[in-house]
């Protein structure tokens, strides 16, 4: 059964949550022993940095909230660095391309101006990363839909219209760049925009394999709910 949030009425989600599962682990046989750990590290961090954006935008006027999730994003900053210098000496290993700058980038430091209030389709197995993102985005006054899989998505998408599609590349049945084919095959980017959530670091070839697909943008799931609004406010 899905973790859905399915917020059409942009009621925000629950301020304390039941323990969610955690993210499915990269299987053995598609990813070097490195690159595992980093992605399956990365997947357990991007929803801390969501509930830290969170702390931030519900408490603003509370000294202590707004030093506890500074205090979170300092720490997750940290591990972001070393997950992308892992991710660059495994690249290195291998003689591929390492990680481009878009890898990590800082959270916001507080709610901007809001974007136009937007329909956000968030595709994730990591449950977590789904209710903690859609929870950000409600806040900002979006409203989202969430689903775990490809195939959910799919049918979502063509049910309810997202101007926006979220996509984590790895999820079961269904992945990433198969959904993103099928999506941009029906709606085009006027009506439809895409956007690849990567778990691993962002590398040259990971973003022309996502342009090919037919995403629009790429973005790190530890960028930070800012890299996500850019994109928003660029689509308006």
């Amino acid at each position: 059964m899905s973790a859905n949030p399915n917020n059409d009425s942009r009621d925000p989600p629950p301020r304390t949550c039941a323990p969610q599962p955690g993210p499915q682990f990269a299987a053995a046989e598609d990813k070097p022993a490195l690159d595992r750990v980093v992605h399956d590290l990365r997947n357990f961090i991007a929803p801390i940095r969501n509930v830290a954006q969170l702390l931030r935008m519900r408490n603003p006027a509370e000294l202590d909230g707004g030093a506890l999730a500074d205090m979170i994003d300092r720490q997750i900053d940290g591990i972001g660095k070393i997950l992308l210098r892992l991710s660059e000496l495994e690249a290195g290993s291998r003689g591929t391309g390492g990680a481009t700058a878009q890898a990590t980038s800082p959270a916001a430091k507080g709610p901007s101006a809001p974007a136009q209030p937007r329909r956000v389709l968030i595709a994730d197995d990591n449950a977590a990363l789904r209710v903690s993102l859609s929870g950000v985005f409600q806040d900002l006054g979006h409203q989202t839909q969430a689903v775990p899989d490809g195939t959910e998505a799919l049918r979502v998408a063509r049910e309810w219209l997202p101007e926006v599609v979220i996509l984590d590349v790895n999820m079961p049945g269904l992945n990433g760049y198969e959904l993103a084919r099928l999506l941009r095959a029906e709606f085009p980017p006027s009506t439809m925009k895409l956007v690849m959530m990567s778990g691993d670091t962002l590398s040259e070839a990971a973003v022309r394999g996502a342009r090919t697909a037919g995403f629009d943008k790429c973005v790190d799931k530890l960028a930070g709910v800012q890299a996500f609004e850019a994109i928003l406010r660029a689509d308006g």
